[in-house]
């Protein structure tokens, strides 16, 4: 078997390790934040859902997007949350898909194989570790990841034009309206605008700009602090404690932080570590 079926073998086996982990832990009973559908689906069956319904905040989310597939699956399979779990592996397929795909346009950019790592990333898409997320009808994270990912691809693929920034804005409405962390691809995507080579920059930054001006005032209007959140100021007066909680979340993919805390935070701090010397040596 040669190096490049060998891992391609290796990426497959987190996704069959996660659907055997799924098979036995997943249940038709409702939990954790599926509660929240009984309202809307009250309101679908009786015929007076509306788009406010929709929008309405859960927390710092809006989760609109999630919302209309969490919907829509239920009334065709009467609320059988295991083709929630279903959807849940099918967004995280197109999440893995969308990462082969830009690590296979790296190895032809720089004419080099990078085979273990398409093992690596599928070993953290598919981690057993964000469980939660996995049978607990949490469609957000994984909706807002896919588009944030198709996002990026589009804004840093080679052809760009008014095609490419019309999918580039609705993946970034996709995932800023799936999951509160989608609004970082609109600064995100600025960035990646301003450093290409185009003609008429100024013609895409401003719109741009505008639209992550609309969208960002929109989504904060009326948005109040959950009592237990932190302030916003919290970084900056308690920086360490900040970074350690980072590094924590970062290194969590692999491993429930609530029992490997000490071990996943030098983990987060290798991944980040590794991230910021691949990054260099690409540019």
């Amino acid at each position: 078997m040669t190096g490049k079926y060998r891992y391609a073998v290796l990426a497959f086996i987190p996704f069959i390790l996660l659907c055997v982990f799924l098979a036995h832990t997943a249940s038709d009973l409702p939990d954790s934040n599926q509660w929240n559908m009984v309202p809307l689906l009250e309101k679908w069956y009786a015929g007076t859902l509306t788009l406010p319904d929709l929008f309405r905040r859960e927390g710092e989310h809006i989760l609109f997007f999630p919302w209309l597939i969490l919907l829509a699956v239920a009334a065709v399979t009467h609320w059988n949350l295991y083709y929630e779990v279903a959807v849940n592996l099918f967004l995280g397929t197109g999440i893995c898909a969308l990462f082969f795909y830009q690590i296979r346009k790296m190895e032809v950019y720089f004419k080099q194989q990078a085979n273990a790592t398409y093992f690596l990333v599928s070993l953290f898409v598919f981690s057993v570790a964000q469980s939660n997320n996995w049978y607990c009808g949490q469609v957000a994270p994984f909706l807002s990841i896919l588009s944030f990912t198709a996002g990026v691809i589009i804004l840093s693929s080679p052809a760009f034009g008014i095609r490419e920034f019309i999918y580039a804005l609705a993946a970034g409405v996709i995932a800023t309206f799936s999951f509160g962390n989608g609004l970082l691809f609109w600064p995100i995507g600025f960035l990646l605008l301003s450093v290409r080579p185009l003609n008429r920059k100024a013609a895409v930054l401003v719109p741009w700009a505008a639209i992550f001006t609309l969208i960002t005032a929109g989504y904060l209007w009326g948005y109040q602090k959950p009592a237990q959140h932190p302030s916003i100021l919290f970084i900056a007066q308690h920086p360490l404690r900040a970074a350690e909680y980072f590094l924590v979340f970062l290194g969590s993919a692999l491993l429930p932080f609530e029992r490997f805390t000490s071990i996943i935070f030098f983990f987060g701090l290798f991944c980040l570590t590794a991230f910021v010397f691949v990054a260099y040596h690409s540019y």
